[in-house]
């Protein structure tokens, strides 16, 4: 109760200042999403819908979102279906999302059931306008190996009437073999304990909100330790859709502290990219910027940053440059095209390692020397981005980079570490 106590009282984090080259459109205010959880008291134990929308305000980049729920208990499919009220909910219309969970045990004892009265929730929440999204719920305590079938048969349906699927279940198995002390059902064996549904619903913000869980603020402190957090945060993130992941490395911390120098280590980045990007901010200066501070190979899993001063306090993130491609020009005149395959969101930024090099793309032309950057937001239907790029006034060597989106950098939550004093 705690928990939904401190839930109930959260006022939302400060947005932290947007890089000045994101394009207005990602900053833009978006209208609240309206969610609709349709379950039974898997849903309403701690609130569950209630704590969705808490999560998504204390995010780094906060989203608002309006729930509403109807969650009679031992509901199935077949009672929200026939008994109407569900129905007229998804009627109404308005909603964004519709969450539609099913009774714990039917999938395991009558998954066609399951299949016939889901597919006709599914499609009414299309004939209102909604998404769809299944959340798969978790196997019963000393059950683990049930897992799989739960996963089968919430699959089998979000195959059948093409919906996503929220795999909570598969966080809860991954969270208790880690840790199998930790008390994610009550005693009954069955309901989630306020730690469950915490993990419960960071899984599904993932997949309502594109939210990872790893960028979201420490509401619950008074039942859960920030460790705890942390360790639901890292394990939920691997169960959201890869939109949703932010480009960061896992298991960030300071291996070594000094008076005049810090030392990083993290977990080899799991994506194929081209190199690393370090970017360090003073946090004791008022309104200080992230600045490029080193880039490193992909495989790089440590950095030492010297000649800090003492007593100091230093944030840090790292973060993936996807692609680099380097042209080398040989003389005046000459140009060379290149194609960059976007990701979504991503941006371009054009450099000059060498000379001065003339760019041309998407009707713009701007000419950039050693050390200058351009960074370019393609449209959000562009697949590919393409350039010349022309050497000025003798041989030069230019550098195209693909970067993630400057608000998806900007949630990533920085690693804060204090050097010692003298």
């Amino acid at each position: 109760m705690r928990l939904l106590l401190s839930l109930a009282v959260f006022a939302v984090q400060a947005l932290s200042p947007a890089l000045a080259q994101e394009p207005a459109a990602a900053t833009a205010e978006r209208a609240p999403m309206r969610v609709l959880f349709l379950g039974n008291s898997y849903t309403e134990q701690n609130k569950l819908p209630w704590v969705v929308q808490a999560l998504a305000a204390s995010a780094r980049i906060p989203v608002e979102i309006e729930v509403e729920a109807r969650t009679p208990g031992g509901c199935t499919f077949e009672r929200h279906w026939i008994g109407g009220r569900s129905v007229d909910l998804i009627r109404q219309g308005g909603w964004d999302v519709v969450v539609l969970q099913e009774q714990s045990q039917l999938p395991l004892s009558d998954p066609l059931l399951m299949v016939r009265n889901g597919k006709k929730l599914i499609a009414e929440v299309r004939e209102a306008g909604a998404r769809p999204l299944l959340f798969m719920t978790w196997a019963r305590s000393g059950e683990l190996d049930t897992t799989e079938a739960l996963e089968s048969a919430y699959r089998g349906l979000g195959a059948q009437a093409d919906a996503e699927v929220a795999p909570v279940g598969l966080a809860w198995r991954e969270a208790l073999e880690r840790k199998p002390h930790w008390e994610l059902h009550k005693a009954d064996g069955s309901h989630p304990t306020p730690r469950g549904t915490y993990l419960a619903a960071c899984v599904l913000l993932g997949w309502i909100a594109d939210l990872d869980p790893r960028s979201l603020g420490d509401i619950g402190r008074r039942e859960l330790v920030p460790e705890e957090m942390d360790f639901l945060h890292e394990v939920a993130s691997r169960f959201v859709p890869a939109s949703a992941v932010l480009p960061m490395v896992r298991g960030l911390h300071a291996s070594q502290v000094g008076d005049d120098r810090l030392a990083l280590k993290w977990i080899k980045f799991e994506d194929r990219v081209d190199r690393l990007r370090v970017e360090r901010r003073n946090t004791d200066e008022e309104d200080g910027a992230f600045t490029v501070v080193a880039e490193l190979k992909c495989s790089a899993t440590s950095w030492s940053d010297r000649d800090l001063p003492p007593a100091t306090s230093f944030a840090y993130r790292i973060h993936p440059v996807f692609i680099e491609k380097q042209l080398a020009l040989k003389s005046s005149g000459v140009g060379r095209s290149l194609k960059l395959e976007l990701r979504p969101g991503s941006r371009v930024e054009l450099a000059v390692a060498e000379g001065t090099v003339e760019w041309t793309f998407a009707g713009e032309r701007v000419r950039l020397v050693a050390g200058q950057l351009r960074l370019v937001a393609p449209g959000a239907s562009d697949a590919t981005f393409e350039a010349e790029a022309a050497a000025v006034d003798g041989a030069a060597t230019a550098i195209a980079r693909l970067l993630p989106a400057a608000r998806r950098i900007d949630a990533i939550p920085p690693l804060v570490v204090t050097t010692e004093a003298d």
